[in-house]
């Protein structure tokens, strides 16, 4: 889900500018990208 949060906050960041939303959206989804590392499937 994040990634697909990523992807609407990077389209919508041409028509606008949203510096509101990226201090909360980039951190979750660099989280969500090292949690494979973290937990990986047995």
């Amino acid at each position: 889900m994040l990634w697909l949060a990523v992807l609407f906050y990077w389209a919508e960041s041409f028509r606008s500018r949203m510096d509101g939303l990226q201090p909360m959206v980039l951190p979750l989804a660099a989280l969500a990208a090292l949690a494979p590392a973290l937990f990986p499937v047995a």
